[in-house]
C-alpha cells in the first residue's frame, strides 16, 4: 500500500502537474475519431504553451480503452511527447468505460510512487461519449468511491471526474 500524505510543502513540486488522459476508442466513437485526435492534440498544445509561459512541467499518463484498457504512455514529459495520431484512437470494440478509468487511476498511482516529489496537481482528463457497456471489473459507484478515496474528490457531473490535488492521494491496493 502507498499513501501520499506529505507533512510539509517541501514534498510538493509547485511547478509540476501529472495529467492522466483516458480516451475511449470503442466503436461508438467512430464518428468522432477526427475530433478526438484534434481535441487531444489541441489540449496538449495549450498545456505546452501554458507550461512554457509559466515555467511549468507536465508529465503524462495516457490510457486508451475499448473492451480492454491499454496503457499507451506513462511518465512522458509533455515537452517531448509526439502528437496523438489516428492509430492511437482507432475505434473498435465495445466500451469498458469504468475499467478504462480504473486503469488510468492505477497507472497514475504507479507514476506518483516513482516521482521524487509530488506534483502540485493531478488532472484526470476523460474523453468519452459516456456509453458504458462492457466493464468487467468496475462499476460507476466503485469508480466514484475510488476517485474520492484516492484523489480526495471529483466533480459531481457524471462524466467530469477530476482529482483536486496531489496532497493526500492514496495509491494503495
Amino acid at each position: 500500500m502507498y499513501s501520499f500524505n506529505p507533512s510539509t510543502e517541501e514534498n510538493v513540486d509547485a511547478n509540476h502537474t501529472v495529467l492522466c488522459l483516458v480516451t475511449d476508442r470503442s466503436e461508438s466513437m467512430e464518428m468522432m475519431e477526427g475530433e478526438v485526435v484534434t481535441g487531444i492534440n489541441s489540449y496538449l498544445e495549450e498545456q505546452r504553451r501554458t507550461n512554457a509561459t509559466d515555467n511549468l512541467r507536465t508529465t503524462l499518463v495516457f490510457v486508451r480503452f475499448n473492451h480492454m484498457p491499454e496503457l499507451v504512455w506513462s511518465g512522458v514529459d509533455l515537452r517531448y511527447l509526439r502528437p496523438v495520431v489516428y492509430s492511437d484512437a482507432l475505434p473498435r470494440g465495445s466500451t469498458a468505460l469504468h475499467d478504462g478509468i480504473a486503469e488510468g487511476m492505477k497507472h497514475t498511482c504507479e507514476l506518483l510512487q516513482r516521482l521524487p516529489s509530488l506534483p502540485s496537481k493531478v488532472i484526470m482528463f476523460i474523453l468519452t461519449d459516456g456509453e458504458e457497456n462492457s466493464s468487467r471489473s468496475w462499476n460507476a459507484d466503485q469508480i466514484a468511491l475510488d476517485l474520492k478515496n484516492r484523489f480526495g474528490g471529483y466533480r459531481e457531473s457524471p462524466h467530469s471526474y477530476a482529482p483536486r490535488t496531489a496532497k493526500g492521494i492514496y495509491c494503495g491496493g
